[in-house]
């Protein structure tokens, strides 16, 4: 077993927070997302490109429940990240940026 702090465990995280999302239970999500976030942070550091997916989906949260300001500031966040370890042409760094246009 990982642990509760083990990089394993942050993505199983952000995963189930992502099946709460598409179940509409938008707080669980949330909290799972920080969570995962948090995690990830803690042990790969904030430049890592893993940290993108957390604060992305988090934005698809506050975007669901109508909150477009931190949700924008989330895919920024999550976009400029992506654009700085992935680059610009890479297809993640692309539906990031696909969603920030559409905020």
């Amino acid at each position: 077993i990982d642990g509760i702090d083990h990089p394993n465990t942050a993505f199983m995280q952000n995963n189930l927070a992502n099946t709460y999302r598409e179940l509409g239970w938008y707080e669980k999500a949330r909290e799972l997302f920080e969570a995962a976030f948090a995690s990830i942070v803690k042990n790969l550091g904030r430049d890592n490109p893993e940290v993108a997916f957390p604060l992305f989906n988090l934005g698809k949260v506050f975007k669901a429940t109508g909150d477009k300001e931190q949700s924008k500031n989330l895919f920024t966040q999550a976009y400029q990240l992506r654009l700085k370890t992935l680059g610009e042409q890479h297809p993640l760094t692309q539906e990031v940026k696909e969603w920030l246009d559409d905020v």
